[in-house]
């Protein structure tokens, strides 16, 4: 799986960027540059897909796939063949469940949806069978957030798990029989421990990275939905909730978007926060990429932001190097990068 993982990552950068980039993207690294190249080349739902992989492995996987024909190296630069545009398609087709993984967007909320969702299933269950039990999770954030939206009277936990149980066979009707297995026996109720993925992988014969990979797909492709439909999933909604920063960005980039009403300078950023030029420009792509009020034309006057997308529209490129040589230098380095992270958010970012 791993393999194919690290093809798609190939496929969605088109050998503009290192094996490095497709490393950290399936990691998950939460730096400006990789949310950057991720955006820039509509890769952000592969974001954190193999957290746990180490480089070392990394290397071994793309000498394996160099070795069968699947990706050619040149000057450090991957590119899936013919064959292995193929061979990716065919497993795709077979795997569709991964099309549901968003990393980027739901990998933050996925646990904290799941843990709530776990436990408060576990929590009404029990308390209708009058059952004492060991809470799934220990996490005593959640513990308080399935405390304060408990129904309260015997009669509202009923209808709840009427509700619930309704929302979730509907939410669960666009799942596969395999998906919805994975869902149903990891919940908890009294008599029923629910399994765990390992369990799960011993039981269903898969590897443990499919049970893991096919169980963040799920729920994530659960969440689009809630959230795409929220009338529908007024109960399920609930555990969704999260505060946005949570989300999207870096941490250091939210600090100085915060900054920007008194100061807008990027030399006069760099010295308020006592951090390098060049990253405060990161943090300045950053928010033109996920930040809809953030007005890039206070950096890139729109004669200019004109005359860069137009160049990357007619090159059909995202390279820096070679829009910066085509503009004879008339754009800088940051400028271009303002541009087409503005180009990102309105074409992959926002959808």
């Amino acid at each position: 799986m791993k393999l194919k993982l690290l093809m798609l990552a190939c496929l969605h950068f088109n050998g503009e960027r290192s094996m490095a980039g497709a490393f950290h993207l399936l990691q998950g690294k939460r730096s400006a540059q990789t949310i950057q190249d991720a955006a820039f080349y509509e890769a952000l739902s592969l974001f954190g897909i193999i957290p746990d992989m180490e480089y070392s492995e990394l290397v071994g996987l793309a000498e394996k796939l160099e070795q069968t024909k699947l990706i050619e190296s040149k000057e450090n630069v991957h590119l899936l063949t013919e064959k292995g545009k193929m061979v990716l398609r065919n497993w795709l087709n077979k795997n569709d469940y991964i099309e549901q993984f968003n990393g980027w967007k739901y990998g933050r909320i996925a646990p904290l949806f799941w843990e709530r969702f776990t436990l408060f299933i576990q929590t009404l269950t029990h308390i209708e069978e009058g059952k004492r039990f060991v809470p799934v999770t220990d996490n005593l954030a959640v513990q308080r957030f399935v405390k304060q939206h408990l129904p309260k009277t015997k009669e509202a936990r009923v209808n709840t798990c009427r509700e619930l149980y309704s929302q979730c066979v509907q939410l669960l009707s666009n799942q596969s029989s395999l998906q919805q297995e994975l869902f149903v026996w990891q919940l908890s109720r009294p008599g029923r421990v629910g399994s765990t993925k390992t369990q799960l992988a011993s039981e269903l014969g898969l590897p443990i990275e499919e049970v893991s990979i096919r169980h963040s797909s799920m729920v994530h492709g659960l969440i689009h939905m809630i959230q795409a439909d929220p009338l529908n999933y007024p109960l399920l909604k609930l555990f969704t909730e999260v505060e946005h920063a949570l989300v999207y960005g870096t941490v250091s980039a939210q600090k100085t978007a915060r900054l920007l009403g008194q100061v807008s300078d990027v030399n006069e950023l760099a010295k308020f926060r006592k951090l390098k030029k060049a990253t405060i420009e990161d943090h300045l792509v950053e928010l033109a990429l996920f930040n809809e009020s953030f007005q890039i034309s206070t950096y890139v006057e729109p004669l200019k932001q004109a005359l860069i997308e137009q160049v990357s529209n007619k090159e059909q490129t995202l390279k820096l190097k070679k829009i910066h040589e085509r503009l004879e230098r008339q754009a800088s380095y940051f400028e271009i990068r303002l541009v087409l992270a503005r180009k990102g958010w309105n074409t992959n970012v926002r959808r």
